[in-house]
């Protein structure tokens, strides 16, 4: 069984995290391999770092979607649907993730958990549904809509239905029915919609997930067949594969450290930090990495925001 781990990268502060999750990664699952997709050139600090680790089941691609002609944050989460490269087709599963998340290895690997609740979802890819609802008539809502979109499909806006579904960023495929039925071409035209931000024609909350979520709609994916999310902290038990409320994060989501707020007042996060997967995670981390040479060779040479995020990691789970 193939399997190979994607994400596209875009700002240089979001590069720090790929010796990361290359290191993450090659420690928890060494017999996956990984394509990284990068807008422009990588920092001579990462590249600095990525040759210390030398792992040679990474392929890094610079200059990824460098014929955008106006990058954002918000066009860059999209791209994350439409990535490409010939290599996928040797590859029986692909999983698109966050550059943000340092993974462990978990009693059922991965790929085996998302294989077995495909089986009970009947799709060929595992993700899952959330809502997402909204007030047209909010001013600040129409504010962000006019903000991201100018007037574009502004009547569907205000008199739409109320209600959008958007899928999750963590996106696990099988490869060849996946592809079938999103070809090259296909992935070619959506990537130019979103470079013309006609996709947000087909949304009415700007944003990539709610995007996802059309994209398989539009190709007859069904992913009104997703599980909807009532419970964060119940969906990221990876032991609940059988359940149709599936989807964990398979190690620790760094971004939750990134926010210097206090976690005590972020109810959804402390709960996320206190669930049994991140016990199980955390555990790992710190009696694992932490105490690897190589993990730490890399920390050190990591910029002040990651620094910063492992200090809060440890000062948290201490």
């Amino acid at each position: 069984m193939k399997v190979c781990l994607t994400t596209f990268v875009y700002g240089e502060a979001y590069q720090a995290y790929i010796p990361f999750l290359m290191y993450s990664c090659y420690k928890a699952y060494p017999e996956y391999d990984m394509v990284i997709f990068v807008y422009r050139s990588l920092a001579k600090n990462i590249k600095k770092q990525i040759e210390t680790l030398n792992y040679s089941n990474v392929k890094i691609i610079e200059n990824s979607f460098s014929d955008c002609p106006q990058m954002t944050p918000r066009i860059s989460q999209c791209l994350r649907w439409v990535l490409w490269d010939l290599s996928f087709l040797q590859y029986d599963y692909l999983y698109i993730v966050d550059i943000d998340m340092l993974y462990v290895r978990e009693p059922k690997p991965l790929h085996e958990q998302h294989i077995e609740h495909m089986r009970i979802t009947g799709l060929c890819y595992d993700n899952m549904r959330r809502i997402h609802k909204r007030n047209p008539f909010k001013l600040s809502s129409i504010g962000q809509r006019i903000k991201y979109a100018g007037t574009k499909a502004i009547l569907k806006y205000l008199f739409g239905s109320r209600i959008e579904y958007r899928a999750t960023g963590l996106h696990f495929i099988k490869v060849s029915e996946y592809y079938s039925a999103i070809p090259q071409d296909h992935l070619s035209s959506i990537r130019k919609q979103i470079y013309s931000g006609d996709w947000l024609n087909q949304v009415m909350y700007p944003n990539d997930e709610v995007f996802l979520y059309k994209i398989l709609e539009n190709h007859n994916l069904h992913p009104e067949k997703m599980a909807i999310q009532s419970n964060s902290c119940k969906s990221l038990d990876f032991n609940s594969y059988f359940t149709p409320e599936f989807r964990p994060h398979h190690g620790i989501h760094l971004g939750i450290f990134r926010n210097p707020v206090p976690l005590e007042e972020r109810k959804s996060d402390f709960k996320i930090l206190q669930s049994d997967a991140y016990m199980y995670y955390k555990t790992i981390v710190i009696n694992s990495y932490f105490k690897d040479k190589e993990f730490l060779a890399i920390l050190s040479l990591a910029p002040e925001l990651i620094k910063n995020s492992y200090n809060r990691l440890l000062e948290y789970y201490k």
